[in-house]
């Protein structure tokens, strides 16, 4: 027995079950037909799912559930294409009170299945559904079509008017959009035609898709020795204000004893604690600066591509100038430094 008829027994076993409505359906359209019109080959394990899937709707639709069963009818459909499952999708969406899901499967009845004595409801569906929404055709060679972000299976279809929306091309050398909007009543024909191939070498780009991401291959040598150079020119100005703190303490040592034992010198002594805490606040702050430099530096060195960017041969030692380069770092009581050596 052919494949496509078992599924059809099936369904016909179902609606016989399930209720006098569906039995009509499965004998109005016999199976092996819808699937030929159809075209492609269909495998016995999507056959067994779309029976299933036409269970289920059948279940749903006997039970109210109009929205759910749309949805199994239209799963068995793109399984195993046959009329009986696109035409019962647009009754339960009918029923459902989806009008514009139910207009769009309609003409997608009547243009793969143009022969069927069904054909009669989806008619209705149209009749109702023209005057409330807008058509479109897209008319392309070999694209699949993308509406607002969603591929449809047919490029036939209604939109709510007075909306924009947007209609995607997909051809194998790139995509092209349009955007659309009508009054209800209204048709549109949208044309469209592949881009040209990509130059060799080149993959073709989706619009509004974000550039393909760059290997990062590390930080260029040069950000190394910035850090490097502040963290000498910090250490540097850190050891001056270290100097400077130090250097008031003889004198602030001298008029605070003078306080302490005679009582002459007291304002100066405040004065020259004063001026001390104002050179220690500094020189604080200098050091966590140059902790900082210091930190960067050896973050960058660890982080930078010292051979070069993949894209070009690193140059040779001769090439450079430079026989041999060598970075150190070191930390003091008095501050810290880091340290390049080489032969020129």
């Amino acid at each position: 027995m052919d494949g496509m008829y078992q599924l059809e027994t099936r369904w016909k076993r179902t609606r016989v079950l399930g209720g006098p409505i569906a039995l009509m359906i499965a004998l109005a359209t016999p199976v092996p037909e819808a699937a030929a019109q159809a075209g492609g080959q269909v495998t016995a394990q999507q056959r067994q799912g779309a029976a299933e899937a036409y269970d289920r709707g059948t279940s749903a639709f006997l039970s109210g559930d109009y929205a759910q069963a749309a949805q199994w009818f239209e799963a068995a459909n793109r399984l195993a294409p046959a009329a009986p499952a696109l035409l019962q999708a647009i009754r339960a969406h009918r029923q459902a009170g989806n009008l514009l899901r139910a207009a769009t499967l309609s003409l997608q009845m009547v243009a793969e299945y143009p022969d069927n004595a069904a054909n009669r409801y989806a008619d209705e569906i149209l009749q109702e559904a023209v005057g409330q929404f807008f058509r479109v055709n897209v008319v392309c060679d070999g694209c699949r079509v993308d509406l607002d972000g969603g591929l449809v299976s047919h490029t036939s279809f209604f939109l709510e008017a007075d909306t924009s929306h947007k209609v995607t091309a997909l051809f194998d050398t790139g995509n092209v959009e349009q955007e659309v909007q009508g009054e209800a009543g209204e048709s549109v024909d949208l044309a469209f035609e592949a881009p040209p191939p990509p130059p060799p070498g080149e993959e073709p780009t989706t619009p509004g898709a974000a550039p393909a991401e760059e290997e990062w291959e590390g930080l260029p040598p040069w950000a190394f020795y910035t850090a490097a150079g502040l963290t000498i020119a910090s250490a540097g100005v850190l050891g001056y204000f270290i100097y400077d703190m130090n250097s008031g303490v003889s004198a602030y040592e001298d008029a605070a004893n003078q306080c302490t034992n005679t009582g002459m010198n007291c304002d100066l002594a405040q004065q020259l604690l004063a001026d001390g805490q104002d050179r220690e606040l500094r020189t604080n702050v200098f050091i966590g600066l140059t902790a900082g430099f210091g930190a960067l530096a050896v973050t960058a060195a660890v982080l930078t591509n010292w051979a070069g960017s993949s894209d070009e041969e690193a140059p040779t030692a001769d090439e450079e100038g430079v026989d041999d380069v060598q970075t150190s770092f070191g930390v003091t009581p008095d501050g810290g430094g880091v340290v390049v050596r080489g032969r020129f």
